[in-house]
């Protein structure tokens, strides 16, 4: 992920369909309309997970998501390696530590479209990652018969090979 210095790795969320389970049916909905759960990765310049956090309903949003990881509680007390940082995509916060795109409004000086182009190359290891774990586990395109867990499920530093 060399096009932007200093990162450890990108962060996202991916929509895991589910079959619509008994209880609070409305919360798995998400915006694009379907019952889903939420599956939280960070990915290294390997595309490898090196974080995943996941069983969150549809509906909320990635910043939310985010938020309510085990990464995202323990995000600001967290060393990355030579002051780096996480990419994510503008439904995340700027901080120091996780940078997110210029937000554009018509007005971004070459250096910040500049910017946000080497970002996207650099965050769509994330979901390239994603697509290969789908390509991989065909079940996980539709995950039918579960149980809706009561709790999510965190895993820091799992990797996915």
């Amino acid at each position: 992920m060399s096009q932007v210095s200093g990162v450890a790795g990108a962060v996202d969320g991916s929509h895991i369909p589910i079959i619509a389970p008994k209880e609070s049916v409305a919360s798995y909905i998400n915006r694009r309309g379907f019952h889903s759960v939420l599956l939280q990765g960070v990915c290294d310049e390997k595309k490898m997970f090196i974080d995943w956090y996941a069983g969150e309903v549809g509906s909320i949003h990635d910043a939310c998501l985010f938020r309510r990881s085990e990464l995202g509680r323990r995000f600001g007390d967290l060393q990355f390696p030579q002051d780096g940082h996480l990419l994510g995509d503008s439904a995340y916060s700027l901080t120091t530590k996780l940078l997110v795109p210029y937000k554009d409004n018509g007005h971004l000086t070459n250096i910040e479209k500049n910017f946000n182009k080497q970002h996207s190359k650099c965050r769509v290891y994330i979901e390239q990652t994603f697509a290969y774990l789908k390509r991989k586990i065909p079940q996980i395109k539709v995950v039918r018969g579960c149980k809706i867990p009561d709790t999510p499920y965190n895993n820091m530093c799992m990797y996915f090979t």
